[in-house]
């Protein structure tokens, strides 16, 4: 069978190297390359040809195998139902009435014990493995001790911000270990609908300056500046470094000033975010005593209506630790009309450069969370001898060593500030901010039941 035809040169083609000198030298090479195509196509019929043939065979003997196949399952499929399954089923009857099935049950299965070397070996015994890392190192985190056992972790995701709480607490049933709850893990993990650093200026160092928005759960200010529409006010869902409460909008009478002591670090501007009404006064801006900005608020006015801005400032820098410090004075120096200024500093968490700052709000919301139950997520053991359960959650697991990455110098860039420190050395309401964040711990259950 003729799968690929020969090449030929056509008769018609004569005259073309006819009318040349040259025309029979290129018919003879281009018969010779004819030649050789037509020896290939004679090739390509017959390994055509032979594959075919073969196929045909190869697929009647995998047709006849899996036929066999088949067959052999079948029998034993009718074997096992016939004959197998019945002499199971007899032997647990007679395992059941003679009391060897109990046995088993008792002895070799529930009265398996581990002892300290299986529970600490680690390829053994995977469920010792160390918890995969939970907290992203290239955002800011915030990092806040609410109480001796437990932690706020705030971090920026890619689709909003998560709150994590980690604590020692668990459960004190008849049926647990119920004391020595020493492992500081997850307990839950929720949205937050947004947060926001700032530097307070509601206590300068001198001058005089009032509450126009006092600071609250959700003030008008907060309303206004952030975009929340899942917001939620009610229980712990709000959450900052004054016990829920945020930033207020100051004020700053005609003729009165308000100055601070702030500290130089390696940033070279301050932000003042200050609000404009059609009635402000006029705002003067001197750093050191040196006049170096003044303001109209009336500029940031839309439609009529009061709005927010940032002004920038150049000030004082200073890269080494040396505890240098400036001056700055906000002052009213209009006849008429008041100025609001409400912080210095004032950005999201996402958006936070390392600028100082003394505090931080975290917005709660009506999304639901993903972890909301303290409960023994991670692992649970049995003491079959007292009858109860081990574990984070149920108790017994004492504390040998923690330290955890702590920033102790926010005005530091990068991590220069990070020292890791027990968990025990921090006090009770402090917060910090950093990039990174790592949890060392070593535990071992009480009584010597494992390490």
């Amino acid at each position: 069978k003729i799968y690929f035809k020969h090449l030929h040169v056509p008769e018609t083609w004569r005259h073309y190297w006819s009318k040349y000198p040259e025309g029979y030298t290129v018919l003879e090479s281009l018969i010779s390359w004819v030649s050789q195509v037509d020896e290939m196509v004679d090739q390509l019929n017959k390994n055509t040809e032979e594959i075919i043939n073969n196929r045909e065979e190869l697929e009647k003997i995998i047709a006849d195998f899996i036929t066999d196949i088949n067959k052999k399952l079948k029998d034993f499929l009718d074997r096992f139902e016939g004959d197998l399954k019945k002499e199971v089923g007899d032997l647990l009857t007679d395992w059941l009435n003679d009391g060897t099935l109990e046995t088993i049950i008792n002895q070799t299965i529930l009265n398996k014990k581990m002892d300290k070397d299986e529970a600490i070996d680690l390829i053994n015994m995977p469920q010792g493995t160390t918890p995969q890392g939970q907290f992203v190192d290239n955002t800011h985190k915030i990092i806040h001790k609410v109480d001796d056992k437990t932690f706020y972790v705030f971090q920026k995701t890619n689709k909003g911000y998560v709150k994590y709480t980690l604590s020692q607490s668990g459960a004190s049933s008849p049926s647990d270990y119920g004391v020595n709850h020493e492992l500081t893990r997850i307990h839950a993990v929720e949205p937050v609908g947004d947060i926001y650093v700032y530097y307070d200026i509601g206590t300068p160092m001198d001058g005089e300056i009032g509450q126009y928005n006092g600071e609250g759960i959700f003030n008008s200010f907060e309303s206004n500046y952030f975009f929340l529409p899942r917001y939620e006010a009610s229980g712990d869902k709000n959450v900052s470094s004054k016990a829920g409460l945020g930033t207020g909008v100051y004020v700053i009478e005609p003729g009165n000033h308000a100055t601070y002591d702030l500290p130089s670090t390696h940033h070279k501007t301050m932000d003042i975010l200050i609000m404009g009404t059609t009635g402000s006064g006029l705002m003067e801006i001197s750093v050191n005593d040196v006049v170096v900005k003044t303001v109209d608020p009336r500029l940031f006015v839309s439609k009529d209506s009061l709005s927010y801005g940032v002004v920038s400032v150049d000030v004082p820098s200073y890269r080494a630790i040396s505890g240098k410090k400036y001056t700055l004075k906000i002052k009213n120096t209009a006849s008429t009309g008041r100025i609001y200024p409400i912080a210095f500093n004032l950005s999201t968490l996402s958006e936070y450069t390392g600028k100082p700052i003394t505090d931080y709000k975290a917005f709660g919301t009506y999304n639901e969370g993903w972890i909301t139950s303290s409960g023994a997520s991670d692992y649970a053991l049995y003491d079959q001898d007292k009858g109860k359960w081990f574990g984070s959650y149920h108790g017994g697991e004492v504390n040998l060593y923690n330290r955890i990455t702590w920033n102790n110098n926010m005005l530091l860039p990068g991590n220069e500030g990070i020292q890791h420190v027990t968990i025990e050395s921090i006090e009770q309401g402090a917060w910090t901010i950093q990039k990174i964040l790592t949890l060392f711990q070593r535990n071992e259950l009480a009584e010597g039941k494992a390490t």
